[in-house]
């Protein structure tokens, strides 16, 4: 799929989350490439991006850039890495990660954020928006309008954020630079493209924002551990999928954690005997 002129989107079927099935991949450029995001898949699979690079004529790849350390955005870069070349990169904060993960591959470019990548003349401007991960990258083609968010803003749904990876009150900070953007299109990291950006950003943060009050609410209400808050907002509210469970649990770590430096509530003794409390 051609999302502007010389930016490719493809999906690649991957072991992520539901209800996502696949990790979107993108190549930037045409005579030169730069790939965000290999995926996983099998090899049957990944050959749909060998196959656009045959259409392209065999561009020259010039980077392969993994936005954060979870596995379903970079368990493939080996694969590209053998078959056409270029340098791995990824943010310093999850390099090590990353580099554990690959087994005998590594990062070989650092990124701090602030950098400009170019393919083909097009312009890639590096952005650091942690919170998901302390290491996660997003990239704005400002030309183009186009805003690569991988995990911080998906098709479908919301993302997790919480222990031991992330921390809400920083993705909070990372969605508002987003928003800050004069993006026409986000191209998330899984899911389909979405044509509002601000809409849907500012339905993320309200979600998020809905949710701390309502942890807040149980609280207040006398439901005080992690686990009860948990059976509560997804076990008997929402009733996700149980293959959802464990990021679930994480996020409501995340927001208890954000709660705390906020300093609205106040947490009594450590690990699974943890109880919160209303300041």
């Amino acid at each position: 799929m051609l999302v502007a002129p010389g930016v490719h989107h493809l999906k690649i079927h991957s072991r992520t989350l539901k209800p996502a099935r696949y990790t979107n991949v993108y190549v930037i450029g045409e005579k030169e490439v730069i790939i965000i995001d290999a995926g996983y898949a099998e090899e049957t699979d990944l050959d749909k991006l060998f196959h656009l690079l045959e259409e392209l004529g065999k561009p020259r790849v010039l980077m392969n850039v993994i936005s954060h350390r979870h596995k379903d955005h970079y368990n493939r870069v080996n694969s590209i890495k053998e078959r056409a070349g270029a340098e791995v990169a990824a943010h310093r904060e999850d390099m090590g990660p990353i580099n554990e993960g690959l087994s005998g591959l590594y990062v070989e470019k650092m990124l701090r954020g602030g950098e400009e990548l170019k393919a083909d003349g097009k312009k890639i401007r590096v952005l650091h928006m942690p919170g998901h991960t302390p290491g996660m990258l997003n990239f704005y083609m400002e030309e183009e309008g186009l805003l690569f968010t991988s995990d911080n803003v998906v098709g479908f749904g919301t993302t997790w954020i919480g222990p031991p990876d992330g921390d809400m009150a920083v993705y909070l900070d990372s969605l508002r630079g987003l928003l800050s953007l004069k993006s026409t299109r986000l191209c998330p990291g899984h899911g389909p493209i979405i044509d509002n950006p601000s809409q849907k950003i500012e339905e993320i943060m309200k979600h998020r924002f809905q949710r701390e009050d309502q942890i807040l609410s149980l609280i207040g209400g006398g439901i005080s551990t992690s686990q009860e808050l948990f059976n509560k907002v997804y076990v008997k509210g929402e009733k996700i999928h149980d293959s959802l469970y464990t990021v679930a649990r994480r996020t409501i770590e995340g927001h208890l954690m954000k709660l705390q430096k906020d300093g609205k509530v106040t947490r009594q003794e450590e690990g699974e005997n943890s109880r919160y409390y209303v300041v």
